[in-house]
């Protein structure tokens, strides 16, 4: 149930500290996407299993997180879930299927892909704010999983 209230709070922290609008749920989209996607285990299914480890292991965890998150602040669910799903195929593929790496995107051209190039996570500011939350986000992300996973 921490887990729970972890998330909240640190979703309500983030929401008071930004300024409002679009901007500001863009950069809550990209940093729960990036947090759940860096947060969940790899199964290794092969070369060619990273579309399967997604849908077997890592979808109904990004569902739940991500509903969860929308609970405190409205966001396109379709879109953060996609964002996730492309960052979590990109690790699984660096690290099972290293030829790969060699031509995957960046976080930032796969958030760039996944809002249509409309991303503001190219100017300067977003960086810098994405960065210094990003690791509260992970960290609250993956103690979320281990909870998750144990069912509490």
């Amino acid at each position: 149930m921490s887990h729970h209230l972890a998330l909240r709070s640190l979703v309500q922290d983030f929401n008071s500290k930004q300024s409002s609008g679009l901007q500001k749920v863009e950069r809550l989209a990209m940093l729960t996407s990036v947090a759940i996607a860096y947060a969940l285990p790899l199964p290794n299914n092969g070369r060619a299993g990273s579309g399967e480890a997604f849908n077997h292991s890592g979808y109904r965890q990004v569902s739940a997180f991500v509903s969860e998150v929308n609970e405190l602040v409205y966001m396109d669910i379709d879109r953060v879930t996609e964002l996730a799903k492309a960052l979590y195929i990109n690790r699984y593929e660096t690290v099972f299927c290293p030829p790969l790496a060699i031509e995957a995107p960046s976080v930032e051209q796969i958030c760039a892909q996944v809002f249509d190039g409309e991303t503001e996570a190219s100017n300067a500011d977003s960086k810098q704010t994405l960065i210094l939350w990003g690791n509260r986000f992970t960290d609250v992300a993956e103690q979320w999983v281990k909870e998750f996973n144990s069912g509490e």
